[in-house]
């Protein structure tokens, strides 16, 4: 074999020759009518789906440029380069004698490749000097120069998915011909377009091109109207895929739709779950804490009484015993209570005696019956009460039920030597009652939580604090009944806290 001087062995496919070399190089003009098919001049692309195709269309390419002498560059694999010699071969060419002449030389696709490509695309440079300069030493000394090249290089990027290496490489392709006259088919089996998104690549190879030629579904047709047919017919299937991609768009948003909305039932179930087993907490702590709560009293009591019936008692204790009884059955018997109004509450049969009143006697009654736990706990005491604030229309009862509850939750939840402060004044067109205490304070995070029903700052029997958890809840309820509103403040735990309660002037 003979070698084009200054091309890389390498590059150049060491086919091995055929026995000797005949006199002429192939048939006369006459004798060899290539097909129109694919074009003899400018940037030619041949889609293909078969090989055998491809082959038989760059023979007929390559034989054209034989009988009209021009030297032929082709740039392809090892597999690629013997088809096309065999078939070149089969049409009474002489192969052998034309590789010696330098009219044919084959260059290993892959083997440029590997030279030209740098960070994943050609590169202009390293593309000009090895393919450009292949192509200047096939045509040096030919009239006019003309070289007739075919390059695979494009086809094996796009079969490896590496569009975009592969239009850059037509550019260079494009480029390098405003330098220097050829004639160039490049080839791209279809199967490297088979996505929908492969669309913009597939103009985008058109467009580089002055000619795309079909693949063999279509270039096999010699009779126009078949032709024609054909068209018409991909033209349809073209229709109907382009309705097929959107159908399946469409379903896929509908699933991501659907997957979405079942993520967000699940998470829903899920809340729902944990708010159950919440619940369910809740109820258990409750029943703990109520059971524990009417048995305190009740002990007391049962022991008091089981004592004064056996006479053990000396006479001057016998009122202390029966103070003990009334105070716990007082304590129990309140302890019903709120039961009972908080299932009032839930079914909505709670009902207010309604009347014009003044606050500050209502105020004063509930500190009057708080007395002994003030003075049980060593509790200072600071009012500021203006007796003209009023009148508001609501139940005297359960008004003073609303401020037993607020005070004696200030008195339970500051230390002993600690303060508590209620007042009461004009807030412009409501009345102001705030209670405040020096006592633990409460947590940012259960402010808005304290008025809800059974909450409680500690649970279980080894409570620091006594109660159902129901005062609060309650008292929220008791004032926007009349039409009120109360708030908890507090600047954290340890500082305190404060109850403020609103309610419309009449």
């Amino acid at each position: 074999m003979q070698q084009s001087e200054g091309t890389s062995s390498d590059m150049v496919l060491g086919l091995e020759p055929r026995g000797g070399a005949p006199a002429s190089i192939g048939p006369a003009a006459d004798d060899w009518r290539p097909a129109d098919r694919p074009a003899a001049s400018g940037h030619t692309v041949q889609f293909y789906e078969d090989d055998d195709f491809l082959d038989d269309s760059v023979a007929r390419f390559l034989g054209a440029g034989l009988v009209a002498g021009e030297p032929l560059v082709v740039i392809g694999t090892r597999a690629r380069g013997e088809a096309l010699c065999r078939r070149l071969e089969a049409s009474s060419f002489d192969v052998e004698r034309a590789r010696a002449a330098g009219e044919l030389t084959l260059v290993d696709a892959r083997a440029v490749l590997a030279t030209i490509m740098k960070g994943g695309l050609p590169d202009e440079a390293a593309f000009r000097e090895v393919v450009g300069g292949c192509l200047e030493r096939a045509g040096a000394g030919r009239p006019g120069g003309r070289v007739r090249v075919y390059g695979e290089m494009v086809d094996l990027l796009c079969q490896a998915g590496h569009h975009e290496a592969a239009l850059r490489l037509e550019s260079w392709w494009n480029a390098l011909a405003d330098a220097r006259p050829f004639r160039l088919l490049c080839a791209y089996r279809l199967d490297g377009f088979g996505r929908s998104e492969h669309a913009g690549p597939f103009g985008r190879v058109c467009d580089a091109h002055e000619r795309a030629l079909p693949a063999e579904g279509y270039s096999a047709l010699d009779d126009p109207r078949a032709a024609s047919r054909e068209v018409a017919r991909l033209q349809q299937r073209a229709r109907a895929l382009e309705a097929e991609v959107e159908r399946r768009e469409r379903l896929e948003r509908e699933l991501a739709r659907a997957l979405a909305g079942g993520e967000a039932v699940a998470t829903e179930r899920a809340q729902l779950s944990e708010q159950a087993r919440a619940a369910a907490r809740l109820k258990d702590e409750f029943l703990a804490t109520v059971s524990h709560e009417l048995r305190t009293p009740l002990n007391a009591i049962l022991g008091w009484a089981r004592v004064l019936r056996a006479g053990a008692v000396p006479g001057d204790k016998v009122g202390r015993a029966l103070e003990t009884i009334e105070r716990n059955a007082l304590a129990q018997a309140r302890l019903v209570d709120d039961l009972l109004d908080a299932s009032r509450l839930v079914s909505g049969k709670l009902r207010l005696d309604v009347r014009p009143l003044a606050l500050a006697p209502i105020v004063e009654a509930a500190l009057a019956s708080l007395g002994p736990a003030l003075e049980a706990k060593g509790l200072g005491l600071e009012r500021a009460i203006d007796p003209a604030v009023g009148p508001v229309l609501g139940d005297p009862d359960r008004l003073q039920q609303a401020v037993w509850n607020l005070a004696s939750n200030a008195i339970k939840f500051t230390p002993k030597g600690g303060r508590v402060r209620l007042g009461l004044a004009r807030d412009d067109a409501s009345a102001r009652l705030s209670v405040s205490d020096s006592g633990q304070g409460i947590a940012p995070h259960q402010l808005s939580a304290v008025f809800e029903r059974f909450m409680q700052a500690d649970v279980g029997s080894g409570r620091a604090h006594g109660g159902l958890g129901l005062g609060l809840a309650l008292t929220r309820h008791l004032v926007e009944l009349h039409g009120g509103t109360v708030e908890a403040q507090s600047e954290g735990e340890g500082k305190g806290a404060t109850f403020v309660v609103r309610l419309p002037l009449a």
